[in-house]
């Protein structure tokens, strides 16, 4: 924040951007050391997150009533110009949500996933019923990352077969997933848009979008290793300390719309050397933490949150203000909340 304000003038930021930045730089934080406020036992970790996946649940409800009655603004912005025209992305048109932009659920929902799968008290064939739902919301954003995380998705489910529901909920997934697939034709061209156009794989003609398609090798590489882009840095001080604010690109300033498309990288523009490593510091001993104590004490909801740290922290070198976003990087606020409360509550 001081390297921000020290930096206003240089960037032309008024007093209203920079706090909105710092409101957006500030929230994902505080919602954290509101929520350590109001725990008083394990039952409300468990409303907290109940809530959470209700949240998704409405988002999905709030992507079917857009495909049904068009775009909302109630429900996030159009930021890639498409619903004005009424034009598709790679087959459907792609809604924001409740959660934010296209984007933001398909980097998020896999926490809502996992909560349903492994501490949902009620029948597998429910949860995989609510999961499909969740995978229903995840295309109709028509997100790459979407698709990516439902593999994802999958392949963590598939580690834990061994367990009989595991076998009745991914049966029951896949089942669901098949009946929507056949009788919507929506939900069709839009999963077969997405697969063609993140793959490559024409299994049907005429759905690649040219315009838009690069192999996901080359993208994956490009947000991995992109060509730093240093014409922002003036001197020394500015590759160790950073640029402020301004260099998270749209996330926080709409003066500047460029970005990394990769959280770290967003990060070191935005604070320097220190801001990096301070943060990765943080995202290891976290997930170190949670390993322990789910050794030590083989808590279901530890599990949970290496997990769904684990997918985040992978899903920020591809995004970009992910940590910031209370909703995408919920998984990693409320895992900070669980280790400092947990000695206190169990």
């Amino acid at each position: 924040m001081i390297i921000s304000v020290f930096y206003q003038d240089r960037w032309k930021i008024s007093n209203v951007e920079m706090l909105i930045a710092f409101g957006r730089l500030c929230i994902a934080p505080v919602m954290c050391i509101l929520i350590y406020g109001l725990i008083e036992k394990f039952e409300d970790f468990k409303k907290i997150l109940d809530i959470y996946v209700l949240i998704f649940i409405l988002a999905v409800l709030s992507l079917i009533i857009q495909n049904i009655y068009g775009h909302m603004i109630l429900f996030g912005e159009d930021i890639y110009g498409l619903n004005k025209q009424n034009l598709t992305r790679y087959g459907i048109i792609g809604y924001s949500s409740i959660i934010g932009s296209v984007v933001s659920y398909g980097v998020s929902f896999y926490t809502a996933v996992f909560l349903i799968f492994f501490r949902l008290n009620t029948h597998p064939i429910i949860k995989g019923i609510i999961i499909t739902c969740l995978f229903i919301g995840a295309v109709l954003t028509m997100s790459k990352a979407a698709f990516l995380n439902i593999i994802i998705c999958f392949i963590v489910m598939c580690l834990f077969l061994r367990k009989n529901e595991t076998k009745k909920i991914i049966l029951s997934i896949l089942i669901f997933s098949t009946i929507v697939f056949f009788s919507s034709s929506t939900l069709r061209t839009g999963s077969l848009g997405l697969y063609v156009n993140t793959t490559g794989h024409e299994v049907v003609e005429e759905v690649k979008n040219e315009k838009l398609y690069i192999p996901i090798s080359e993208r994956v590489i490009n947000r991995l290793f992109y060509k730093f882009n240093a014409e922002q840095f003036d001197s020394p001080k500015d590759f160790i300390l950073g640029i402020g604010v301004y260099g998270g690109g749209g996330v926080f300033q709409i003066n500047n719309p460029a970005t990394y498309h990769n959280s770290y990288l967003d990060i070191y523009t935005m604070g320097g050397i220190y801001f990096l490593f301070v943060t990765i510091l943080i995202l290891i001993f976290n997930l170190y933490y949670l390993l322990i104590n789910f050794l030590s004490n083989r808590n279901e909801l530890a599990i949970i949150l290496i997990i769904s740290n684990s997918v985040l922290f992978f899903n920020m070198l591809f995004f970009n203000g992910a940590i910031f976003h209370p909703l995408i990087s919920f998984s990693f606020w409320i895992s900070i909340v669980y280790l400092f409360k947990y000695n206190k509550l169990k």
